[in-house]
């Protein structure tokens, strides 16, 4: 039994219901507007909002924000010896180089990351995980997998729509990532 209780048994947050009242008059407005993409959006941002708002209370007591979590997380993804170069971190990470050298100047600040020459070219810098790096995000993403909102709310889904809803969103994403690709500069299709 689920220790915690039903989402299905709690009362809407007051910004869900706000956006149904708002998809309502959309679809009063527009009766033959299909408002499925606006709906599915806001919902995946507002998850996401939830979700780094929960990661970043997970984090703030080891002295940092989502943000550092998530170039832990990447760093610990790509493996032994758990190194990248800072390009890497802003490709998987989704941020600029800027932000990417503040979040490792407090990692490494925090003795969690440390700065190390390339072996291949001396002349690049790699960012690695130290043992206490390591440690930490392990336990991390732990806690994320397993104690995470989200994941108490899929849970109460069966493994089945679990599944079909993983690969639904992952086609999207890929969809959607093929089209803002092309969209030509100076267009004026709304990306996303």
């Amino acid at each position: 039994m689920n220790e915690h209780a039903s989402v299905t048994d709690q009362t809407p947050d007051p910004k869900t219901a706000l956006f149904e009242r708002v998809l309502e008059s959309w679809q009063t407005a527009f009766p033959d507007l299909d408002v499925t993409s606006i709906s599915v959006s806001v919902s995946i941002s507002r998850l996401a909002s939830l979700f780094t708002r929960g990661a970043e209370e997970l984090v703030r007591p080891y002295g940092f924000g989502y943000g550092e979590m998530e170039v832990l997380f990447y760093l610990l993804s790509g493996g032994k010896p758990y190194e990248m170069r800072p390009s890497d971190l802003v490709k998987g990470c989704f941020v600029t180089s800027g932000a990417i050298t503040g979040r490792v100047d407090r990692l490494s600040r925090l003795g969690l990351v440390s700065r190390v020459p390339s072996l291949i070219d001396r002349r690049e810098m790699l960012v690695k995980l130290t043992r206490n790096g390591e440690k930490l995000g392990r336990r991390l993403q732990q806690v994320v997998a397993y104690e995470s909102a989200l994941r108490i709310a899929l849970d109460e889904l069966p493994a089945e729509r679990r599944a079909a809803l993983d690969a639904d969103l992952r086609s999207v994403l890929i969809r959607v990532e093929n089209l803002t690709s092309q969209v030509p500069s100076g267009s004026n299709r709304v990306v996303g």
